[in-house]
């Protein structure tokens, strides 16, 4: 988990990346009010999501305030993503991005 407050809750899955031993961020899951967005094999974030916002790729938040931006790489077949998470809103929210205290399973 990234970030969690509220209804708001930001993952990724970390798997291996090619031959070497890195990992990369293979898929993102957010859910919002119940409502779970999966992207996965280079899906990345569509006007069809009601929290869409003007920019490619770019969902806002109402409460708790947050702004994520998704973004997808791809070699071949394999794809990777990078989540960046903007709120000022971390009081009473946990994750990774609010305290850094909690590692990737």
């Amino acid at each position: 988990t990234l970030y969690e407050k509220g209804d708001l809750k930001i993952e990724s899955n970390q798997a291996p990346w090619g031959e070497t031993n890195g990992a990369v961020n293979d898929a993102v899951r957010v859910t919002y009010a119940g409502e779970v967005h999966l992207f996965t094999n280079g899906t990345v974030p569509t006007t069809d999501i009601m929290y869409f916002r003007l920019r490619d790729n770019l969902l806002v938040f109402p409460d708790p305030i947050a702004r994520v931006h998704i973004t997808r790489f791809s070699v071949g077949d394999q794809h990777m993503y990078e989540v960046y998470i903007a709120t000022g809103d971390v009081d009473d929210a946990s994750g990774v991005c609010v305290d850094g205290s909690e590692e990737f399973a």
